[in-house]
């Protein structure tokens, strides 16, 4: 922690990931996943180019299941979700259970990456759940934007779940660890829309350092990466 300004983040000055320098670990309530149960969920069309019959495919910290229960449909999928409460209403609401069974062609990381507290260990635990020419396909907010270099303390995205925040960089510099190939990562950059939403909670003198606008939220700065086995 930072004895000047008591930050309790720190930043590598070499790949730009952002680490939180957490003493507990954070409890996942139900009050985390409001606004992700019964709710269709985006599919990106680069993740779309994966899907192919007789797949087999994991959705790594899938939370309430909401991915799982729309792939399930066409799609031979397992869900794995390590918090209690996510595991509980993934249950309650599609009758998921919490499963890893042998390797998988594809395995999905949306909005998972960053909650990490070792990213190194998970990542190790990941890769070898992939068959040969196996596919991981991950989304991450990207902490290289000039958003997240704005907004410092408060980009949303700093809050207290997320323990690490990567750069593509550093997204690249973890998976060669591990005989793998990362596919170039996407940047996806904001629109005039977040700036429209966030001079909008300034005039309505909304929290802008946390999940707020689920519009904002969509739009916030990304990383999508695919990596190869």
């Amino acid at each position: 922690m930072c004895q000047l300004c008591e930050n309790s983040y720190s930043q590598c000055l070499d790949c730009g990931t952002i680490h939180k320098n957490r003493t507990a670990e954070y409890e996942y309530t139900s009050d985390y996943f409001v606004g992700n149960i019964n709710t269709q969920i985006r599919i990106d069309n680069r993740l779309k180019s994966l899907l192919y019959r007789d797949i087999k495919i994991l959705d790594y910290g899938g939370g309430t299941g909401r991915l799982t229960n729309q792939l399930k449909r066409c799609y031979n999928i397992d869900y794995y979700e390590p918090s209690k409460c996510g595991q509980k209403l993934a249950r309650e609401q599609y009758n998921l259970k919490s499963k890893i069974k042998g390797k998988y062609d594809l395995i999905i990381l949306i909005d998972v990456i960053e909650h990490f507290k070792n990213p190194k260990k998970e990542i190790t635990k990941i890769t070898k759940l992939l068959k040969t020419k196996g596919v991981i396909y991950l989304e991450t907010p990207n902490a290289s934007d000039i958003i997240a270099r704005i907004r410092k303390r408060s980009w949303q995205q700093i809050h207290t779940d997320h323990t690490y925040l990567f750069t593509p960089k550093a997204i690249k510099k973890l998976f060669k660890q591990y005989n793998t190939k990362v596919i170039t990562p996407i940047i996806i950059h904001p629109t005039i829309l977040y700036w429209l939403c966030y001079i909008k909670n300034k005039i309505q003198q909304r929290p802008t350092n946390t999940m707020g606008n689920p519009i904002q939220w969509c739009i916030q700065p990304r990383i999508y990466g695919i990596i190869t086995k």
